[in-house]
């Protein structure tokens, strides 16, 4: 089936779902239904409406379904891409900042696919960001999020994720509890290099880390690991202007609806989780 006969069969929704899998790289069903389905009053049997979309969506082949392991998965195909960049317009070339070259706007179908022992991980980071915009619902608040992929606001670091709100630019970091305390060293080394940059210096906002302790049944020993890391590599950058919170999932959102709600309640409690 070609574009223009698909376009022609695609609603906002469709659209929205779409784009939010390629900005977020693969999403499963459940994250699929919750950004798009979950308060949507349209439909009597919203579970089965999302399915049948999906379904359609593959048999349109814009998309594909994968097994990988513990999920299964949802990415965009190549027509799939062509359609996003027909909807969302984006731009055929860009300036990278970086590399101080102009390259390609958007990302290819297989620039897109997760090598599948990153699966789990990428997932992992899409549910924090669901579970925020859930939590956004009750604050209001706008706010801009950048994938590692697509992300160009800083070229010194790249964090997993960044949540731009006005007032903060929230920096994910998730963790799978795989990497070791060598490895912690090394990315904390890497930050304390980036703050002692000129980008750094002429940064337009505050920077808050939310290092994300998951998949592991005891997640204050791996507090306690991360913790120490810190410790050894960058406290002595932690000051008004850049803060590190380390806990899980639930305690990382609860951080977050303080601190954009009632900031002046914690701007004296910086790397709370050392004390």
């Amino acid at each position: 089936m070609k574009k223009e006969e698909i376009l022609k069969r695609l609603d906002e929704k469709d659209i929205a779902i779409l784009h939010s899998i390629y900005t977020l790289r693969c999403l499963t069903f459940n994250q699929i239904f919750a950004l798009h389905f979950e308060d949507d009053d349209k439909y009597k049997k919203p579970e089965r409406q999302c399915s049948r979309k999906l379904n359609d969506f593959i048999s349109y082949e814009i998309l594909e379904k994968n097994d990988e392991g513990r999920f299964e998965i949802y990415q965009l195909t190549s027509l799939g891409v062509n359609l996003v960049r027909s909807t969302q317009k984006l731009p055929p070339n860009i300036f990278d900042i970086e590399n101080r070259v102009v390259k390609r706007g958007y990302f290819r179908a297989y620039e897109l696919k997760i090598q599948p022992r990153f699966v789990n991980h990428q997932i992992h980071l899409n549910q924090f960001l669901i579970d925020f915009i859930e939590m956004n619902k009750e604050l209001g608040l706008k706010f801009r999020y950048y994938d590692e992929k697509f992300t160009s606001k800083y070229v010194n670091i790249r964090p997993d994720g960044i949540i731009s709100t006005p007032e903060i630019d929230f920096f994910l970091e998730e963790d799978m509890s795989t990497e070791s305390l060598k490895q912690l060293d090394e990315k904390f080394r890497n930050y304390w290099n980036f703050i002692n940059s000129s980008e750094y210096k002429f940064k337009d906002k505050k920077i808050i880390m939310l290092f994300i302790c998951d998949n592991t049944n005891i997640p204050q020993t791996r507090i306690d690991l991360v913790n120490l890391s810190i410790s050894n590599n960058l406290l002595d950058k932690i000051d008004e202007t850049f803060d590190i919170y380390v806990n899980t999932r639930e305690n990382l959102l609860q951080i977050m609806r303080e601190l954009l709600t009632r900031p002046n309640e914690y701007k004296d409690k910086m790397i709370n989780v050392l004390e």
